[in-house]
């Protein structure tokens, strides 16, 4: 994982962010907190279009605090009701307010190429904190989580109908293009987070 050393809690001009700020926040507190992780798991919902792309793939960032949660799980939906784990995309946040590049490229399943409508979960996946020092449970009303730098990405279609193609070209969708590699960012995004 490469870590990127970014002060979740602000914004890019050193604003401080928050539930109102640029970066979204998983914020516990007395009326708002953690809750059961085993049956009702807080989580990061994004919610877009994968319609004329294949080979979808996610990057974000993932920090928090010290008694953040430590661990995450993707999950998926085409419905947004009956979600499904995705093999092998459990990862951990191992240091204290540092955003780190947990998911970098990440292959979701086929089942989410070409769909007018899909959503991706980051669902905390264990009771673990940052630290390692207490469960969640046990301050179920404090600590933070954080997201950014949220990419869904996935390659054309070589037969894309005419309209999902030209509408992606003629409104100017950015592209992201490290190297060797022919993934767009699909837009928009909606994203939640749900607590």
């Amino acid at each position: 994982m490469n870590e990127i050393d970014r002060d979740y809690y602000k914004d890019e001009t050193g604003a401080m962010a928050g539930l109102h700020g640029s970066v979204p926040l998983l914020d516990a507190s007395a009326k708002n907190q953690w809750g059961d992780i085993a049956t009702n798991p807080p989580y990061f919902e994004i919610v877009t279009s994968t319609k004329g792309y294949e080979d979808i793939a996610l990057s974000a960032l993932i920090g928090g605090s010290k008694k953040g949660p430590y661990s995450y799980v993707l999950s998926y939906s085409l419905d947004g009701e009956t979600f499904t784990n995705v093999e092998r995309s459990q990862c951990e946040i191992s240091d204290n307010k540092i955003m780190m590049l947990v998911y970098n490229e990440f292959a979701l399943p086929d089942a989410l190429d070409d769909k007018d409508k899909v959503y991706i979960r980051i669902t905390v996946a264990t009771d673990e904190t940052i630290s390692g020092e207490n469960p969640l449970s046990f301050a179920p009303d404090s600590g933070a989580a954080a997201i950014n730098d949220v990419k869904v990405m996935g390659v054309a279609l070589e037969n894309a109908t005419e309209g999902s193609a030209n509408a992606s070209e003629s409104a100017s969708v950015p592209r992201y293009e490290p190297e060797e590699s022919n993934f767009s960012i699909l837009v928009p995004l909606v994203l939640s987070f749900i607590h």
